[in-house]
């Protein structure tokens, strides 16, 4: 989109917080709604049997405002709100003090998981690479869609633990080598943990040394 029609969407549709609708300039919520949503985490993925992942990170809880807006964004088209969670991400310090905890390596590779493909057409866009791209390109990582379905699966939505493992089994293969390479697996959601740690096994088995995971939003099933 061009910025002289980015300009006129801005004058009559103004950006508004996503909890309280006040006026914001940047990002989608306003800073009292931000500081009210944000969930920091840092999980043991022991306890969501993710045993190839060193750590995960969740900035939201997947409520409230948040949960609406990532609605909107895959069931809706309102691409408009995914651009402001990409702001909102370059917003936040935190990413930039989790990267320094966990001391991350300079060759870290940044890895999406991979929306199905038949989701992405009916959107026109991919939800992880939309929030995480900009940022990751920002802090000097290395973006690669290292990462494939080789199958469709169902949305995991509704489903029960066994059952979301179960959808997600041998859905993913690499198309980029990795062999050696310290990889940050970003995602838009983490519930149960299991498409996060099936995409890990696959980079795992195919040689990627460590594996860190982010997440823009969190659920219920992360109260642990």
């Amino acid at each position: 989109m061009s910025s002289f029609w980015q300009l006129l969407i801005d004058i009559f549709f103004p950006p508004v917080c996503i909890e309280c609708r006040h006026r914001i300039s940047a990002g989608m919520l306003c800073t009292a709604c931000r500081k009210k949503l944000q969930d920091f985490r840092i999980l043991q993925p022991r306890a969501y049997c993710c045993p190839d992942i060193e750590s995960i990170c969740l900035f939201y809880r997947y409520d409230a405002g948040i949960k609406k807006a990532l609605h909107e964004v895959k069931l809706h088209g309102k691409k408009r709100l995914l651009a402001a969670m990409a702001d909102e991400l370059a917003i936040l310090e935190t990413p930039k003090r989790v990267c320094a905890m966990w001391n991350l390596p300079a060759n870290i590779v940044v890895v999406p998981i991979p929306t199905d493909r038949k989701r992405v057409a009916q959107r026109g866009y991919d939800v992880p690479q939309g929030i995480f791209s900009q940022w990751s390109q920002k802090q000097g990582f290395v973006w690669c869609e290292a990462l494939a379905r080789i199958r469709s699966t169902e949305p995991q939505y509704g489903l029960d633990r066994s059952e979301r493992r179960k959808n997600v089994r041998g859905c993913f293969n690499t198309i980029r080598d990795i062999r050696g390479k310290p990889i940050l697996l970003v995602d838009d959601i983490f519930t149960s943990g299991a498409t996060a740690e099936e995409a890990a096994h696959i980079l795992r088995k195919q040689g990627a040394s460590h594996i860190w995971a982010m997440a823009f939003a969190g659920g219920a099933d992360n109260d642990k």
